[in-house]
């Protein structure tokens, strides 16, 4: 709402079901903690395609970064909703 944009890469890993195991969270950097607490929250929801081992699907420790953005700024994501963020995030990674 402040019009505040960050990033939050994060490291976690990814059971064989495509799920975030969320006792693995590690935050690499953050641009601020409200941030932070938005992406440890949202977590336990988001679902990932499984990794693949000689046709297996095995856990695997991903990294992938959290992008904040408002509408309308230079470079910025489509959205200004914070859940529509985490949202496209979930579906698309």
């Amino acid at each position: 709402m402040a019009g505040t944009q960050g990033e939050v890469p994060a490291q976690f890993i990814v059971d064989t079901l495509g799920e975030p195991v969320v006792a693995s969270f590690k935050v690499l950097r953050s641009s601020h903690g409200l941030f932070t607490e938005a992406v440890r929250t949202a977590l336990p929801e988001m679902r990932f395609g499984s990794a693949e081992l000689n046709g297996r699907k095995v856990r695997q420790l991903v990294q992938q970064p959290f992008v904040f953005a408002v509408a309308g700024k230079e470079g910025a994501a489509p959205t200004t909703s914070l859940r529509t963020v985490l949202v496209w995030t979930r579906r698309h990674f």
